[in-house]
Parts: C-alpha cells; structure tokens; sequence
C-alpha cells in the first residue's frame, strides 16, 4: 500500500488506469508492479485484498473463471488485439477455454500463452486486473503455506496414489484452517478447480506465480474495424438470402439461448424427457422434487445439461430449430461475438412458449427478422453495432439491449431499467433516443420480483475497478440502478448513426438489465453462479422485450427492396 489517505478512491482508479495505460505503451505490463495500486483500489469483488492473512475464496473463484484452467502454470502472457486467420488451424498451438469470459486464448508453450484482446481500454483492463486479482490470491498462498507444516503433509498426501476420501477431508480442513477460509469455501474452490485443489495448491506453494504480460507491437487502442466490416456484412448477407426476410429488422445484443428456447419450443417439446432425467440425475433433483408444477424457464434451464448428457441430440435440436427459420452464423472473422438469425414468418406460434405466441401469430404477416447476437465487450460493443446500421440502414426497426449488470438497488434477480446512462469517473451523461421503450408495466404478468425503473445504468471500465465507498456515492447522488459495461459504447454508435442518417428516427431502443450480481452485498457477487435464481428476469427480459418487438407497428420501416433502391440511387449520384 502507498500510505496516502486517499479521500475520492476515484483517484486510486485512475492511477491504475494511468499504469497500465503507460505499461501497455511500453508493451509490457509486470503484474506484480500493478499489485500495490490494484490494492488501493479496494475492489468490492476483492474484498481481502488488504488481508494477508486471509485467502479470498471468493475473488479467487471470480478470477479463475475468467481466465484458463493452465492458469496457474503460466508465466507469460503475450496480448494481441486480433487472431491470425491460421492461427486456430496451426499444429502445435492448443485453443484454451474459461467457464465464464469467451476470450480467445492458445497455449503457446508450458508456461506461455497467447490472449485476444480486441479492446484496447475495456478489455484489457479487465484482462490485467483479472491477473492482478489471481496473482495476489495466489501470493497468499505460497506465503502462508510455505514453511507451515501442512505442506510436508500435502506432499506426502500427492505421492501416494489412491488416498481415501476421509484422508482428503482432514487434509481439506487443515488447509482451510492454514489459508485463513473455511471449509465450505475450499471444497467449493475443489469444485471449482476440478478436484485438483491439492495439486494446484501445492504447485503454487513451489511456484508463486509473477506473471508477465506483454502486448503485440501491433497492438492498438482501437478494435479492429475491419473485422467488425466483415462479421456485419455476413450477417446481412444471412437475412438476404432468406425467403421471408424482406421486412423490418429487429437487432438485439442478448445472450445466444434465452430467445432461442422461447421461439423454436424445441425444450417444451422434449420436456418430458429432460425432466425425467433431471429428476433422476441433475444436481439440482432435490430442489425439482420440491417444485409443485413444471415451469417452462426451469426447463430450458435443465436442457443444457441434458443435452450434455445425450450429446447425440444436439444434432436433432440444430434441425429443428433449422426448419423453423433459425440460423446460427459462424464467427468466420473471429470477432469473438457469437450470432443468430430468426426468420420469424417460419418460426411456428404453436410450438412457441405460450407468453409470446399470440403476438408471434400476428407478427409473421409482416416477415419482420430478427438479428441477436452474444454479449460484446465493452469498446467493441459499439462498433460492432455501427457496423450492423450501417449495413441495415432503415430496415432497422428496433434495438434492443438485454443486458446482465450488477445492481445496488436489491439483491440478485432483479431487472433494471435505465432511463440514460452515466460513465464512471467522467460523469458524462447519454440519453437514449426518445428514451426507453421498456417500462414496468412490461413485466406485471411475469412473476418477477422488483423491476427497477427511473434512474441511469453506471457504466465502468472493469467490473473489478470498483470500491463499496465509490458505489455508494453514484447510488447516493446520482440514484443509478446498477453497474454495467457496454451500454455508452452502443449509445454512442446509436447517436453517431441517427446523425449520419443511417437509421429512422422513431425506431424503439428496449435497453433492460438483469441483476447477475450485488456487489454491495456480501456473497452476492460473480463468484457464484446464479443458477435458478437467474430464471425469472431472464426469461422476463427477454419476454418483454420480444412483446414489445412483435407487438411494433413497422409501416414506417423500409422493406429490403427499398432498401436496395435507395442504396442503387445514392450510388448513382455519387
């Protein structure tokens, strides 16, 4: 720690910011430099971070989701801002995952890896503070059990083979105790890790980690554009190609599964079977068995897993939603942004969930399609939509952004509805044009619990670059609703593009968020998954926001011949 008493920890933030800012032109960034300025931070994801003591199971977990399981081998991290065409094909270069962050990423070597991060300010601030967040945790480890005398014993422990359960526990328990954390929380850590807590345990006791970042020479603060180009002019040339296509186009930024399981009814109509599996072999079968009836969100809940576990059957949901007008495009210009297109004229009302289909059934006389595609990160957000208006134009009759944020107006599963956007640190304010067409009479008949309306969305950097004091001063002062990390930057290609002339001016923008986690409460964060909890706003949100799409009246919205007319007339004249 410096020693200063920093009254506004704004000024803590921006020193981080001004540090890895200056390392990224340097093209090197030593993480371990970053950790006293990460620690005055006091992030609130982070909250032991001034504990040496005290292993943070919970910072810890957040981390490790984000980024590799071979994390905690790695000594070198190499950051580039694009994926060479053959760079996924070549021999030799292993693709790495992350439960929880689709950041690309290659094993380059034992203890190298290569990470894309196509964002200059947004994502590679995350990508750093995840890194400050697992080194730190990791330090403490190394400290605390080295010269402890459960290590010999975790030695022992490892080099003999088969070693039973009950010796495991006591072993568990006494590296809790050693760790400063409870038992809950390192069998939860175990769970995490793939039961290899001992090992890694034991590796990062021999081996700390002192990770080394260093950026490509390539590497800019700009995403590519050109890659945006291409991934928008594919999926224009996906709704071209439709048979009924020719209507207005509806754009949403959501997640890839929520809209999928409530047009194409593919879940309701394997429901039967998902549910007695689920009953038999979920994890979850002792909640279902106290279930009084079957609810259509659970079920799309329990779908993914019961296809994981009948992967044969992958195949045969692909089809069926293939026939019904859905198509999923591939991310040939590795954008990292997954996408689909929804032929709505074919999509069958009948097999819908029940809370959309009536609209549906009137919806299809226009041959409106819809264009969703998974959540983009920070920066790239907003060019990746200009580049979608600017190859739609005015067939463009709705956006709608359906958003995951972490809330400090209640606890998880709640929705907010931000009536502008604030950015965090500037204070600079964005309204969204001719405000937002979702409110909370939208959501009355949906079971959720509170809607939160008539105030902004915060808009950070990092989800990790916040403090209890500094979140509590924006809810204080200027009444936000949430935290959230995309929003100014669709905003801003929104105005850019309604300026240009590029979309109509009485089209609806649907901005929605639901509450992933609360951190300004204790246990409420990222760290875990929201699971059940997460159901009814999901769902709800995307319910809403559908009602409201096959509910428009597009008269004003020109049809994909008009289109081409235009465009043929304005190439004329130029």
């Amino acid at each position: 720690m410096l020693g200063l008493n920093l009254t506004d920890m704004g000024e803590a933030i921006e020193r981080f910011e001004i540090m890895v800012r200056h390392g990224a032109l340097c093209s090197r960034l030593d993480i371990n430099s970053l950790l006293e300025a990460y620690c005055d931070m006091e992030p609130s994801l982070h909250r032991y971070c001034n504990t040496p003591d005290v292993v943070d199971v919970d910072a810890l977990l957040y981390a490790t989701d984000r980024l590799p399981s071979s994390i905690y081998q790695v000594k070198e991290i190499l950051i580039q801002a694009d994926v060479p065409d053959k760079l996924p094909q070549m021999a030799g270069l292993v693709k790495l995952s992350s439960r929880a962050r689709r950041r690309q990423t290659f094993q380059v070597g034992n203890d190298v890896i290569i990470v894309v991060a196509r964002e200059g300010r947004t994502e590679l601030l995350d990508l750093i503070t995840l890194l400050c967040s697992y080194q730190l945790e990791a330090n403490k480890i190394a400290r605390l059990l080295q010269g402890s005398s459960v290590l010999p014993e975790l030695t022992k422990f490892l080099s003999i083979p088969g070693s039973n359960l009950e010796e495991r526990n006591r072993l568990l328990a006494r590296l809790a105790f050693e760790l400063g954390t409870t038992d809950d929380h390192l069998v939860e850590l175990d769970q995490e890790w793939d039961g290899e807590l001992p090992d890694r345990l034991h590796f990062l006791a021999r081996n700390p980690p002192n990770f080394v970042a260093r950026l490509h020479r390539d590497y800019t603060v700009e995403a590519s554009q050109t890659r945006a180009r291409h991934w928008a002019r594919a999926l224009k040339e996906g709704v071209d190609q439709l048979q009924y296509g020719d209507g207005p186009v509806h754009i949403i930024s959501s997640n890839t599964h929520s809209t999928l399981n409530l047009l194409t009814g593919y879940a309701l109509a394997v429901e039967d079977e998902v549910w007695s599996w689920a009953l038999k072999h979920s994890e979850h079968r002792e909640r279902l068995l106290r279930k009084e009836r079957r609810e259509p969100n659970v079920t799309y809940f329990l779908l993914r897993d019961w296809l994981k576990a009948f992967p044969e059957r992958v195949k045969e949901k692909e089809a069926w939603e293939s026939r019904l007008g859905v198509f999923q495009i591939d991310d040939a210009y590795h954008t990292g942004v997954s996408s689909q297109v929804f032929e709505l004229a074919r999509v069958d009302p009948e097999k819908a969930d029940p809370r959309v289909r009536e609209l549906l059934q009137k919806a299809r006389e226009d041959h409106p399609v819809l264009v969703n595609f998974d959540y983009a990160f920070g920066e790239q957000a907003g060019i990746l939509v200009e580049k979608l208006f600017e190859e739609f134009r005015h067939r463009v009759a709705s956006f709608s952004i359906m958003g995951k944020a972490g809330t400090v107006v209640g606890g998880r599963g709640g929705v907010m509805l931000p009536s502008y956007l604030l950015k965090a640190g500037s204070r600079d304010v964005y309204d969204l044009p001719l405000g937002n067409a979702l409110g909370p009479d939208d959501f009355e008949d949906l079971e959720l619990g509170k809607v939160h309306s008539g105030g902004p969305m915060l808009t950070v950097a990092g989800t990790i670059m916040q403090n209890e004091d500094m979140l509590k001063r924006y809810r204080d002062e200027w009444k936000i609703l949430g935290l959230e990390m995309e929003g100014i930057p669709y905003l801003r290609a929104l105005h850019q593009c309604l300026k240009r002339g590029w979309v109509c001016q009485d089209f609806d923008v649907l901005v929605g968020y639901y509450a992933s986690d609360a951190p300004l409460e204790v246990g409420e964060t990222l760290a875990r998954e929201l699971a059940f909890d997460g159901l009814a706003p999901t769902y709800g949100l995307n319910i809403a926001i559908l009602r409201r799409i096959l509910a428009q009246q597009s008269a004003s919205f020109k049809t994909r011949e008009e289109c081409l007319e235009t465009t043929s007339t304005d190439a004329r004249n130029s």
